[in-house]
């Protein structure tokens, strides 16, 4: 049994859980969205290849659920959490040289899948665990601005990391070796899983405070509890739904870049950048506004915000690139400060919402939804995508997609409304105080976190 970690001890765990994070999300980074997609678009597949590879992640969430069990009848967090942190990075080491063997088309693909699909599957597994291992490390009331920061952090590291890649890969695409680059580019990103690791292996475990040694059988029923909490089964609908907007166009915004607007690797994941920077600006004003107003209210309105991202594609056009670039980029910016709402809400709403001595099953319930249904929105999007190529142009078969996308984020914001989050305000009084005096609102929020007493660790960025 470890002994309880000091207050030194906790800060420098949530220092490394910070960077086993970012060099996680770097090493995923590179090999996942735009670099699929051209690596399915350079071997000239199928549409539906794209949807699947964006899909497979998330449906594996399936496994989180036994995961959850399965963790708690372990008294070590870490000791959990390792094998499924090593099988994740190891299975896409295959990966590198996936570009350069000589075989057909659908067999690479589908060898890609499979090793993506056992490697999410061992991830899935572990997550809920090391998620409850952090929770546990953070006070509540300052959740908010730590899981804003870690979140600011890992989509800065992965967009960064994605950039560099991107240059490489536009680089060997220049010099006729397309698939070599890809090949340096999946090496780069398993350089990032084996750093990240070794920043998991200097994190300090603690022990649980309840090991439910239950039968697996009885550990499965329980995790129906979740389902038959009233406000957490709305908080799941909600989350079902605006996960299925989030992914029904998957990685079909990067394939619509590359195949109709012609835009190079390094532009696209310049954009990418310019949205992590928004998110990291924004990173600590959403967190302390979380903090004092609630997550739900925080949620609905960074949701909204989200709802009305894809006006940006649909407003570009093939062949106008300096138009195209500049309504992107300035749009990416704007995005990643609404974007910053979102990651943190979404997680601290199921953090809000669940009782802490049933914390790992209720957020393996809602990973377990949100992951399913974000697993079958990019496979229906990547159908809709083939089937509205021979009824319209090309340019309008994505854009159809883009639609659709916007009016199911938009509709998934009204599900929010009969969500109850204990000492949150409303979502109407939360608005008018933020659109009526935004620069007001900031300087109290950060006035009334400044005078708390320090009786917390403070929380490391």
């Amino acid at each position: 049994m470890n002994q309880a970690p000091n207050r030194l001890e906790i800060l420098r765990t949530l220092r490394f859980a910070n960077l086993d994070g970012a060099f996680a999300t770097a090493f995923i980074s590179l090999l996942s969205g735009t670099f699929m997609v051209g690596f399915v678009r350079m071997l000239h597949g199928a549409d539906i290849w794209i949807g699947l590879l964006a899909a497979i992640p998330s449906l594996t969430g399936v496994f989180q659920a036994p995961g959850a069990v399965l963790g708690r009848r372990f008294a070590s967090y870490k000791g959990y959490v390792m094998p499924g942190g090593l099988a994740w990075r190891a299975l896409y080491l295959p990966i590198i040289i996936l570009p350069l063997v000589g075989l057909a088309t659908d067999v690479r693909l589908g060898l890609a899948c499979g090793l993506i699909a056992l490697a999410s599957a061992a991830v899935m597994m572990v997550g809920p665990t090391y998620n409850e291992w952090l929770a546990e490390m953070v006070p509540a009331d300052s959740r908010g601005v730590f899981f804003s920061r870690r979140n600011a952090i890992l989509i800065a590291t992965g967009a960064l990391a994605a950039l560099v890649g991107a240059v490489v890969l536009d680089l060997f695409r220049g010099a006729g070796l397309e698939a070599q680059g890809f090949s340096v580019v999946f090496g780069l990103g398993l350089a990032c899983a084996g750093l990240s690791m070794g920043y998991y292996f200097k994190m300090f475990d603690l022990s649980r405070a309840e090991v439910r040694r239950t039968d697996f059988g009885q550990g499965v029923r329980e995790l129906a509890a979740p389902l038959a909490d009233r406000n957490f089964r709305r908080v799941l609908i909600f989350l079902a739904a605006f996960f299925v907007g989030q992914m029904f166009a998957g990685n079909l915004f990067s394939a619509f870049a590359l195949e109709t607007l012609r835009l190079p690797y390094t532009t696209i994941q310049g954009l990418s950048v310019l949205q992590a920077a928004g998110i990291v600006l924004a990173a600590t004003a959403w967190g302390r506004l979380t903090d004092r107003h609630g997550t739900r209210p925080m949620l609905a309105l960074s949701a909204a915000g989200i709802g009305l991202s894809p006006l940006l594609w649909l407003a570009c056009r093939p062949g106008h690139d300096a138009a195209n670039i500049a309504i992107l980029a300035v749009g990416h910016l704007l995005i990643g400060l609404v974007w910053s709402g979102v990651g943190v809400c979404q997680f601290n709403i199921l953090l809000a919402t669940s009782p802490a001595k049933e914390r790992a099953t209720y957020l393996a319930a809602g990973f377990t939804v949100q992951t399913l249904l974000a697993g079958i929105a990019p496979i229906l999007g990547a159908w809709m995508l083939t089937s509205m190529r021979g009824a319209t142009s090309v340019e309008w078969a994505y854009k159809s997609v883009f639609l659709v996308t916007m009016a199911m984020r938009l509709s998934a914001v009204l599900l929010l409304v009969p969500v109850r989050e204990e000492g949150s305000a409303s979502i109407r009084s939360t608005a008018r105080e933020l659109l009526s005096k935004p620069g007001q609102t900031l300087r109290k929020t950060r006035a009334e976190k400044n005078e708390e007493p320090d009786d917390n660790p403070q929380i490391p960025a």
